[in-house]
Order: C-alpha cells, then sequence, then structure tokens
C-alpha cells in the first residue's frame, strides 16, 4: 500500500466499482485507472495491478497508474535514449524518484500544452526500495539500458546510461508521478 491512502478493487467500466480510502493524490489514481484494471490477490488485500505492453514495462504488473503516461503516448514509451536528470532518494517507505527528460512527443498530448515544447520530462517513483546500488552520476546521463523485472512480490529495477551511471534497486510499487512538456530551445 502507498502512502495515507490505497485501492481495493473490482472492475472498472462495468457495474462494479473501487471502493477506496484516500488522500486526493490516491483519488486521482483511482481516476486515471483505465478498463484494464483488474484485481489480482497477494494474500494479505486485494490490490489494482495493471498490464502493460511495452518493452521495458511488459514484465511487471507492479505500476500503480500508467495510464498517466498511455494516455498521452499511446503506449509506455521506451526510456532508452532518456537523459536521467535527477535521483532522489526519499527515507520515506523509503522511496527513490527520477526524473527523465526525452524529445520525443507524445501522439496526443494534452491541449494545455503550448505547441512549441521541446521536451517532455516524465516523473517516477519507486515505493519500498531496498538493495540500492547507485555508482557514478554525470552532467549528460543518456539511459543506455532499462530492466524491470518481477521477482516473486518485489520488482527488481536496473538502469545503466552510456557514461557507466548504475542504479540499481528493487521496490514494491512503481508510480508515474508526472509527465510535463519543456521549452530547452537551441543553444
Amino acid at each position: 500500500m502507498c502512502g495515507c491512502g490505497h485501492v481495493r478493487g473490482m472492475l472498472f467500466d462495468d457495474e462494479e466499482r473501487v471502493q477506496f480510502e484516500s488522500d486526493d493524490l490516491h483519488r486521482e489514481t483511482v481516476r486515471l485507472l483505465s478498463s484494464t484494471a483488474r484485481p489480482v490477490h497477494d494474500g494479505m488485500e486485494d490490490h489494482l495491478l495493471l498490464q502493460l505492453s511495452k518493452q521495458e514495462m511488459n514484465t511487471t504488473t507492479k505500476v500503480m497508474n500508467p495510464k498517466a503516461i498511455t494516455s498521452i503516448y499511446g503506449e509506455f514509451p521506451s526510456l532508452v535514449g532518456t537523459e536521467l536528470t535527477e535521483v532522489r532518494v526519499a527515507r520515506d517507505e523509503p522511496r527513490i524518484s527520477i526524473r527523465l527528460a526525452t524529445g520525443k512527443k507524445p501522439t496526443k498530448h494534452p491541449t494545455r500544452w503550448p505547441q512549441n515544447y521541446d521536451e517532455v520530462y516524465i516523473g517516477i517513483s519507486f515505493i519500498g526500495v531496498s538493495d540500492l546500488s547507485f555508482c557514478q552520476w554525470g552532467c549528460k546521463n543518456i539511459v543506455d539500458e532499462v530492466d524491470l523485472k518481477d521477482i516473486d512480490d518485489r520488482v527488481f529495477v536496473r538502469f545503466s546510461c552510456k557514461n557507466n551511471v548504475a542504479l540499481k534497486f528493487s521496490c514494491d510499487w512503481i508510480r508515474i508521478e508526472s509527465v510535463a512538456c519543456g521549452f530547452v530551445g537551441s543553444p
């Protein structure tokens, strides 16, 4: 379970609805979930788990809100070739949050985005982190490889960059925190 709210689920877009106790952030998560949600029992409680269909995400069902990114890209975009611009480690939960920058424009960007944006920033949090290994850091951390694999009830995560930056850990859940446009311009 995540934060101070949680979701207990049934199917969306059918007669049954999700019953949840949550704060506003988690209400938004429930709103963003798609009709692909299905209940999965983990032995303790029912959790909504979503299937994704893209290379980096095809082996994990532990993404809490993939609709936040698939609704504008059509599918989960490849993270290979993006730039890892930020890594934050938080004590609570414990959590790792990363920020990636990409020049790949979405197929359906939100109407409130300006027409002349040239970069998209993707914020992703990894919740319940353990076994953290983080090596190197540079100015241009271009992602070369991404692995996200379910191992038992955890997700093994590995980001490798062309400049030898390596970020490895395992986590309980993955959450898309933000997808925002930006304007870098030309030098």
